[in-house]
């Protein structure tokens, strides 16, 4: 099975672009899901702030009953604002307490997909971040804990293989990732190491570090680079209980534009609210 969606769902661009112009900030995960027939979504902004335990729990009431939820953990938990301090030096304890407390709801609800580790550019490969991986196992114990390596030391042939064994060992989902092919990004790997397939599609926009936070993000995809995703997509729906696809190109609602357009391209059905078409909805998709 193979399910679509975006990283991040409420966005101020949005509303106008892929949203109704008045539509309400409470109103947005519904039309999400059920105007917009999307039963998948990744939680970014827990990566800058805690959510409260009462709002997980409205995502989780507020969203029909195959919708799941992938959620990325907090920066603190991954270091990405920590720059070169040693991770052994670091005891984020109650960070990872007050985390996981907050999405107890979701957790025993079942919509919770998978938690997102995603590590930054300066986590590269050597023993301690090893180290710091499996502590991160221990902390999540038995919950669905997805990788996501920004450096290519991880990924390089040399190290790959090593990598991808660490996370089969230690129930590590691998997240792939697509982005612009500039100094220390990671490369597309297509790798399943658990039972769940993850993609993350962040676009390909040359300006990653050197533009401002918002260049980064500002890219469409176009229809043909969307089908260098299907056999993709096919390859992990066949080795994997579920494959997840999000689209983090958040600019402008360029993520949901390409979502809806890759869903068609692999003609995934199945949402009762998927049978009105874009030109209905009068999404535009270009």
């Amino acid at each position: 099975m193979i399910k679509i969606g975006t990283c991040g769902y409420s966005f101020r661009d949005w509303k106008g672009s892929v949203y109704p112009v008045k539509i309400k900030n409470s109103e947005i995960l519904s039309y999400y899901n059920k105007e917009l027939g999307f039963d998948l979504v990744e939680i970014d902004s827990t990566y800058y702030s805690f959510i409260s335990r009462r709002s997980i729990e409205t995502m989780v009431d507020n969203t029909t009953d195959s919708f799941l939820f992938a959620a990325k953990c907090h920066r603190a938990i991954t270091l990405n604002e920590m720059g070169k301090v040693r991770p052994s030096d670091i005891d984020n304890t109650a960070v990872f307490t007050g985390f996981l407390e907050s999405f107890a709801p979701m957790i025993e609800s079942g919509k919770l997909l998978t938690f997102l580790a995603q590590f930054g550019p300066v986590f590269f490969k050597n023993r301690e971040n090893v180290n710091y991986l499996l502590k991160l196992r221990k902390y999540f114990k038995d919950l669905p804990l997805t990788i996501e390596f920004r450096h290519k030391s991880w990924l390089s042939e040399e190290h790959r293989e090593s990598t991808f064994k660490l996370l089969r060992e230690n129930n590590l989902s691998y997240a792939v990732v697509d982005e612009p092919c500039v100094r220390s990004l990671a490369p597309l790997v297509v790798e399943a190491t658990t039972d769940l397939g993850y993609v993350r599609l962040h676009g390909r926009n040359k300006n990653w570090f050197d533009g401002g936070q918002g260049d980064r993000y500002d890219y469409f995809y176009t229809d043909e680079e969307l089908s260098e995703f299907i056999p993709i997509a096919r390859e992990l729906e066949m080795r994997t209980r579920l494959t997840a696809i999000f689209f983090n190109n958040c600019h402008a609602g360029a993520a949901l534009k390409n979502a809806i357009k890759l869903r068609q391209l692999l003609g995934i059905t199945g949402l009762a609210a998927r049978k009105k078409t874009n030109e209905q909805m009068s999404l535009p998709l270009d």
